[in-house]
């Protein structure tokens, strides 16, 4: 059964009733002019209504922001569900996500864009800002600093899941094969669109080994701010291993932001350091 907001009045459409009704006063020419507004109005508001409701994608949220959140911090700032990449998910994190996937919360597993992930590698590299991001996060406190006691142990020694140590002072522990095999295996090269450091073109490999070599004093004296002493051999794999991070921050960063996305305190850092390299540039 069909419903409307117009009376059973015997007429067939809205034009024909109006015309009906101003017809005795108005001229033949005037009355047209009137059924044809009047019909394109109709014709309009039939238009409209057809259009299809447009849909806004859910927010796209990276791993490392939600890692340290609790469920109810997730569920508080994204109540209507987000989208996240499959991989980089820790075993903890899987957890969470089970949890709030139980009731009708939205989780949208989806795969990053690998050629656009490529070209802001490539561009990351060409650009190269790794030394105002190291002078930023190694001075952001005094003593130790948190990038390293922190992004690079949790994060940078993290090998299938799970970090190889959870204290900074534990860094010399690790072998130079140990720090050579985080490099050729991290996860950090997926986020920057390649499978692993064999996978990778040259001229990001041999930046990471020169970006590595030329900070790597830099690097010795934020470690030393932690109690932490290397070998030279350690030293060097390290160094590599930090620009690895920084490159992860600056490419995830740059792809965050494009899709309109919140990106992390070090990846904001790390964007901020190429603005400042182009600068230097120009």
């Amino acid at each position: 059964m069909k419903y409307s907001a117009i009376p059973d009045t015997g007429f067939s459409s809205v034009p024909e009733l109006i015309t009906r009704l101003i017809q005795p006063t108005l001229k033949p020419m005037q009355v047209l002019i009137c059924v044809m507004l009047l019909s394109f109005t109709s014709l309009l508001q039939a238009e409209i209504t057809l259009i299809p409701e447009k849909k806004t994608p859910l927010p796209l949220v990276s791993a490392t922001e939600l890692d340290p959140l609790t469920t109810s911090d997730i569920h508080k700032r994204y109540p209507k569900g987000f989208r996240i990449f499959t991989n980089n998910i820790t075993p903890l994190l899987r957890k969470k996500l089970n949890r709030l996937t139980t009731t009708d919360y939205q989780v949208q597993y989806v795969q990053p864009d690998g050629n656009e992930l490529r070209k802001i590698t490539l561009s990351v590299v060409q650009n190269d800002g790794f030394s105002h991001f190291l002078v930023k996060v190694l001075g952001e406190k005094p003593g130790c600093s948190p990038f390293l006691s922190q992004e690079m142990t949790e994060y940078g020694t993290r090998k299938h899941g799970r970090p190889l140590i959870k204290k900074i002072s534990k860094l010399p522990s690790l072998t130079t094969k140990d720090l050579l095999s985080l490099i050729q295996d991290h996860h950090w090269w997926i986020n920057v669109g390649y499978e692993n450091y064999q996978n990778t073109p040259e001229v990001v490999t041999s930046w990471l080994h020169q970006a590595g070599y030329d900070n790597a004093k830099l690097i010795n004296a934020g470690l030393k701010d932690c109690s932490v002493t290397l070998s030279k051999a350690q030293l060097d794999e390290f160094s590599q291993l930090t620009a690895l991070s920084y490159l992860n921050n600056a490419v995830r960063g740059l792809f965050y932001s494009k899709q309109g996305s919140s990106i992390t305190h070090y990846r904001t850092v790390a964007v901020e350091s190429l603005n400042k390299s182009n600068s230097k540039n120009q």
